[in-house]
Parts: C-alpha cells; structure tokens; sequence
C-alpha cells in the first residue's frame, strides 16, 4: 500500500474498469488470469483508475499527450531517415511483481558485471583481445 492518500476513496472492489476488459485468447495477459479477476498485484492500480474517473483519465491522457508533443519527446526509426515519431506513452504502467522484478534484477546485475570486466581488460591487459576471444 503507498505511503499517500488519494482525494478520492477507492472503490472496494476494482472490477468497474476490468469487467469489459476481454483479454487476446491463447495469450498471456498480464492483467489477468482470463477469468474476469485481476491479478492481485493490479487490484489497487484498477481501484485508483477507477477513482480517478474515466474524464479526469482522459484529462489527464491528454496532458501527457499535450507534453509529449511540446517538449518534443520523439524517437527516430532507423529504417525510415528523417523521421521523427512522438514517443508513445500508455498512461497504465506495466506492473511486475517483486518475484518478477527479482528475475530482472538478477540479470541486469550480472550483465553490469560482465560489462565492468570487459571494460577493465580493454583499458587494462587486454587478454579477451591478446587471446582472440574479442576481435581487435
């Protein structure tokens, strides 16, 4: 549970937003098993949402949007020169859990680690490139 309090109350039961919701078939959704719950991790997300209000969501979509376009937040596709597409951004995150995220971390730990390694050959001994195991 977060450390703030939000204007309005949340609702006690997150189900308003997610009941029309209809998961892909045969598709992993990270929302929900595909029987009409929510996975626990996003009942209090669905519950703010819902709080919110579907034009205050909108309203605040809008201003995301509105942001995006003015500070010029974009990124260029490599296959398509000279073109700068506006950056898209779902105003609902993606929720991992903590066992998720655990997996991830551990990955990226490992790989910082194989990089800091790397790094202190090429500009030290250099035995990955004397061995041949790096090309020069």
């Amino acid at each position: 549970m977060p450390d703030f309090q939000l204007a309005t109350p949340l609702p006690a039961e997150p189900m308003a937003l997610a009941r029309d919701y209809l998961p892909l078939p045969d598709r992993w959704d990270e929302m929900t098993p595909g029987d009409g719950a929510l996975r626990p991790h996003w009942e209090y997300v669905i519950r703010a949402l819902e709080a919110l209000g579907a034009d205050e969501f909108e309203r605040r979509r809008d201003e995301v949007g509105r942001l995006l376009r003015e500070n010029g937040v974009t990124y260029n596709v490599y296959d398509d020169p000279g073109s700068e597409r506006l950056w898209p951004l779902d105003p609902i995150p993606v929720l991992l859990t903590s066992t998720a995220w655990s997996v991830i971390e551990q990955g990226l730990s490992q790989r910082a680690e194989l990089l800091h390694l790397l790094l202190a050959d090429l500009y030290g001994p250099r035995r990955l490139l004397a061995s041949g195991k790096l090309p020069a």
